[in-house]
Formats: C-alpha cells, structure tokens, sequence
C-alpha cells in the first residue's frame, strides 16, 4: 500500500554519498559520488523492505503503461535509480527496493506507483557504469569529450528557419 510506504518512518531529500572504484588502463581511480533520494526508508516493519521512492510529476495519461516506460528512458531514470541504488548499498551495506511514485500533475492528481524490475535495473546499471568510466577517464586525462573548445554558432534547427523564409 503506496499510503503506508509514504508515511513510514524514514527521511525525505535524503543525501548519499559513496565512493566508486572505476578501473583505468594500469590503475584503479576513486570517484567520489553523491545524489539526493525524494525518500528512504530504512529497515522498516516487516513485510516491508528498505525501499527508496522517487516521486515524478507527470502530465494526464502519462504515468502508466508504455507511455511511462519511455519517459524512464528518455529521462534516464532507469540510470538513476540503478546508480542510487548501488551508492545505497555502497554507503549503508542495505539493498533496496526502487519505486518510481508518478503523480499527474493536474485534476484528478492520479498516481501509479510501480517498483524498478530486475531487467531495467540491469540496463540502468549497464548505462551507470559506462558514464562512470568516461567521467572517470576524463578527469583523468583533462580530456571532455563533447565540450566544445570555442564558440560556434547557434539558433534555430531547420524546421523552425522554414517556417520563416523569405517567399
């Protein structure tokens, strides 16, 4: 029950903060990490596990089904979630159950709270891990990639320039 997760006991806006291990070339490299989680709830009454819930805000219609499993990937909140998850454990030993609580926005402020399946956590993971390493590789080399040295010119995409040419 969603209501009795929400008023448990536990912390809101709570910060973590673990270091990561990130292999480089000949070496091994420490990153030092943090995040803040919406809430935690650590070692609550059984039945319940520790569980950390991120509420979302989302428009009418778009907390359920396929619909919200695209904005977990567009919004890499499976990256997220995967990586707070390992900070959690990192930091405190516990593991937890990850809950994405999407709440719309407007009347009727409908919510559909579902859990973090084992399959996106593996791909979270999979993505984590390989922005830590390039992080971690580029820290070490002062080498960013996509940063752009200069400036460049900017504005409009194509589509938008059309709508304004000249006829």
């Amino acid at each position: 029950d969603i209501v009795k997760v929400l008023r448990s006991a536990g912390g809101f806006e709570v910060s973590l903060v673990w270091d990561e291990q990130v292999e480089l070339g000949d070496g091994e490299v420490t990153v030092r990490m943090k995040g803040r989680v919406d809430k935690l709830i650590l070692d609550p009454s059984p039945p319940m596990r520790t569980t950390i819930l991120d509420i979302k805000k989302c428009r009418r219609g778009r907390h359920c089904g396929t619909v919200w499993g695209k904005a977990v990937d567009d919004s890499h909140y499976d990256l997220k979630a995967a990586g707070y998850c390992r900070g959690l454990v990192q930091a405190t030993g516990k593991t937890a159950l990850w809950v994405w609580l999407p709440v719309e926005q407007d009347v009727p402020y409908d919510v559909n709270p579902n859990y973090m399946d084992g399959e996106t956590k593996s791909i979270g993971m999979i993505k984590y891990n390989a922005l830590l390493s390039a992080y971690a590789l580029a820290r070490e080399t002062d080498e960013w990639p996509g940063v752009n040295a200069g400036l460049i010119p900017g504005g409009l995409n194509d589509y938008a320039r059309r709508q304004y040419e000249l006829r």
